[in-house]
């Protein structure tokens, strides 16, 4: 249940309060909204805007389509989004992961700071307007900062947004559409799953343990699964899926889609190589759509053309894309103007991270995390240097901002219900000790909700 607006929300913030906008409240919006809530000096506040009632825990979404008992499990409420708990002081080594977090202030409760439950319709440099759930109407509010982390859209066996899903944007509709997603799966006896990136693979090899009467088919289009990963990591999905009886096909990519998707009427997918591929059910999991189209119409320069990704600089800032020099892949030194000085300063105060931003680093929930504490220790030292030039003294913090750097993909891949493969910078390692709900109660303690139950 969404936390009720502060009485102040609608409209532009009083000059006694100035706003912070988070825009989506996932991995990385989310952990950006509590830094800031705990973080932001008096007299500012954080609103954080998503369409959802409850984080969605995408990672989960294969298993708990296909064991629903567990899809409770995978929406954390955002209740108690800004109840901050006392967090110890840290003095990381630079460098290390710990050397991402912001310390937060010890007793922080919700303040001045609000989630809203609702549907944002346009963004321009200096507000955003929305539209609350069961609202008719649409309110603006103006910002003075804003970060923009509204990731990407989920391939459609896990797309909880997709139309017959009756209620969109709610815990119970999601839950309720992932009951139905696996009554078709169950009553499938053949399934074709286009696509062997993570999803795919989980797709597949959680179906066949869970029925493994089914005729499970992976195709992929590339001669290698994971390819940003080391030959293990691809050794051991490959391994894996085939101990389970899953069939793979590599190398071959899919000219033509089956007609309809209708249950009851057997689908045909056709491959580049010739051959036909013939189910009852076709998953497609190839790939993802980031959510830039409210940046893209508030300047359609600040998305990359090539991939519809918003162009960011290494400290997460929003930036023009120099379609002239990036499209022939020349790179863009940070450092140096692309072209008049101060192009984009009418940015500076914008960020986008995760899945919507244009960054070397892969599409992770990680990533999004550290990308958004970036952001906001940017933020705060914007804030800092700005107070410091109005009272006419040095800034405490150094004028420097703070720059991501990708750290080597990570990703933990289930192979099954027990089985797994994980990639870490220090290499690849197997376990067959996994758990069958994927113990997604842990990001409920992420969202201070770890004392409510399933069902909240």
């Amino acid at each position: 249940m969404a936390q009720p607006p502060a009485p102040e929300l609608a409209g532009a913030p009083s000059q006694a309060l100035r706003t912070v906008a988070v825009l989506g409240v996932s991995y990385g919006g989310g952990h950006a909204a509590k830094l800031l809530a705990s973080q932001l000096p008096e007299g500012w506040r954080v609103v954080a805007i998503d369409r959802n009632t409850h984080m969605n825990h995408v990672y989960v979404f294969p298993r708990v389509i296909a064991l629903p008992k567990h899809a409770p499990k995978a929406f954390p409420p955002y209740t108690n989004l800004f109840k901050l708990p006392p967090a110890p002081e840290v003095d990381p080594e630079p460098g290390s992961p710990a050397s991402y977090q912001v310390t937060q202030k010890r007793g922080v409760t919700n303040g001045p700071h609000v989630f809203v439950h609702g549907e944002i319709s346009r963004l321009t440099t200096s507000s955003v307007s929305f539209r609350r759930s069961g609202e008719e109407e649409d309110e603006t509010i103006s910002f003075d900062y804003c970060i923009h982390a509204l990731g990407a859209s989920l391939p459609a066996p896990c797309d909880v947004w997709r139309p017959d899903n009756e209620a969109p944007g709610t815990k119970k509709g999601a839950v309720h559409w992932m009951q139905k997603q696996s009554g078709v799966i169950e009553r499938a006896p053949r399934v074709l799953i286009v696509g062997g990136g993570a999803l795919g693979i989980q797709f597949a090899s959680d179906i066949k343990s869970i029925w493994p009467e089914k005729e499970v088919t992976m195709l992929h289009s590339r001669a290698r699964v994971l390819p940003r990963y080391p030959q293990e990591m691809h050794d051991a999905a490959i391994d894996g899926l085939k101990s389970l009886g899953v069939n793979v096909v590599l190398g071959q990519r899919v000219v033509h889609w089956p007609a309809s998707d209708a249950e009851g009427v057997e689908q045909i997918v056709r491959t580049d190589a010739g051959e036909a591929f013939t189910a009852d059910l076709v998953l497609p999991c190839t790939g993802t759509r980031p959510h830039s189209e409210l940046m893209a119409a508030m300047d359609a320069h600040t998305v990359n053309p090539a991939n519809g990704r918003i162009a960011v600089r290494p400290t997460t800032q929003v930036r023009r894309f120099d379609v002239a020099r990036e499209m022939e892949g020349l790179a863009v030194d940070d450092k140096e103007p692309k072209s008049e000085p101060g192009q984009d300063a009418d940015l500076d105060h914008m960020f986008a991270i995760g899945d919507c931003a244009d960054t070397t680093a892969i599409q992770a929930g990680h990533v999004s995390y550290y990308q958004g504490v970036v952001a906001v220790k940017n933020i705060l030292k914007m804030i800092a240097r700005e107070n410091a030039t109005q009272n006419h003294g040095p800034s405490a913090e150094s004028d420097e901002l703070e720059t991501y750097t990708p750290t080597p993909p990570m990703l933990k891949l289930t192979l099954g219900l027990k089985n797994y493969a994980t990639a870490m910078p220090d290499g690849v390692t197997v376990g067959e000790d996994g758990v069958e709900d994927l113990q997604a109660r842990v990001m409920w303690g992420v969202y201070h909700a770890d004392d409510l139950p399933d069902e909240a």
